[in-house]
């Protein structure tokens, strides 16, 4: 590794048991732990990641002279690749932070949104071009008018793991379930499309807040404690503070359905769904997410027929695909 230039990259996804790595990755976990026999003192174990995965790994020796490395850095490692009851683990020799001067390039490291920003931006601006109510025009227009705001919600992850775990993701996350609800009012006339339209956009907007991403996504300190869906709404009254006009209806019915849209108590909803527009934006979210597992999980497949997806709790039968 040169000082002053980006280094060499070896992938986690790329890594075969006893291949040597020589590379650096992103920690995201990091725990010494004892020995069983405890007079043989601790060893460090550690999650290491890239943008295509992680992989774990095992200091035996010298583990608590390792300084300068904590969670979220990105550290330099020498390692052999070995499999352990199935999975790929590293044996590492050497773990040590970036000397001062050593680059290394942060795409190698955070997941971006296969659509690409520029799709994206194409998208979100179609959407806001659908809003004729004059009060949620003028809301949507002014919030996302603002350049910060703008770049936080094109860039910002839609979660931390299981789905749209990416940069870019919680616009694509709210632009699936803004397509979704707007089919689903169609359906029903009695339902107020652009209010659904609306909080599809806003549902999520708390994410802006929620994490920080640099080499890893991880939540912020405000997210810890908050979480987004408070921190949404939040915002939401924070904005329409800025319209006097803004009908206070609208502004309970958003807010509600920010507040209702995980829908059950016991996901997280500090209250459940109770207008239809509040149902319609929770089944559009649950849909988009649960359907991007299973398109991820397809994704990730190589050549087996089935895999089992941990948060769906369930083997996932990928044959019929693999038939085609």
């Amino acid at each position: 590794m040169k000082r002053g230039e980006a280094v060499s990259k070896q992938m986690v996804a790329d890594l075969q048991p006893g291949q040597l790595v020589d590379s650096y990755f992103a920690v995201t976990q990091m725990q010494l732990q004892p020995y069983k026999d405890p007079t043989k003192g601790h060893f460090l174990s550690v999650l290491l990641a890239d943008r295509t995965g992680e992989i774990s790994g095992k200091l035996w020796q010298g583990a608590s002279q390792v300084q300068g490395i904590a969670v979220g850095d990105v550290a330099k490692v020498v390692a052999k690749v070995e499999e352990y009851r199935g999975s790929r683990q590293l044996n590492l020799s050497r773990i040590e932070p970036l000397s001062q001067g050593e680059q290394v390039d942060l795409a190698d490291f955070l997941p971006t949104c296969p659509k690409g920003r520029k799709a994206l931006e194409q998208e979100l601006k179609a959407a806001l071009s659908k809003f004729t109510d004059p009060h949620l025009k003028s809301l949507l227009t002014t919030w996302f008018s603002r350049p910060d705001f703008w770049n936080e919600y094109l860039l910002s992850p839609g979660a931390k793991r299981v789905h749209h775990a990416y940069l870019g993701g919680l616009a694509e996350h709210s632009l699936e379930v803004f397509h979704l609800a707007g089919a689903m009012a169609k359906l029903y006339p009695v339902v107020n499309e652009q209010l659904v339209l609306a909080g599809a956009l806003l549902h999520d907007v708390g994410k802006v807040k929620e994490y920080n991403y640099k080499y890893i996504i991880d939540l912020s300190d405000e997210g810890k404690l908050l979480g987004h869906i408070a921190m949404g709404y939040q915002m939401l009254q924070e904005e329409v503070a800025h319209h006097s006009d803004f009908p206070k209806e609208y502004a309970e019915h958003l807010g509600h359905m920010i507040l209702s849209h995980h829908g059950k108590m016991e996901y997280g909803a500090p209250v459940e769904p109770q207008t239809i527009e509040a149902a319609v934006l929770h089944q559009a979210d649950l849909a988009s997410s649960q359907v991007k597992q299973y398109a991820q999980t397809i994704e990730s497949a190589e050549e087996e027929r089935w895999l089992f997806n941990r948060v769906l709790g369930r083997n996932l039968y990928l044959g019929y695909i693999k038939d085609i």
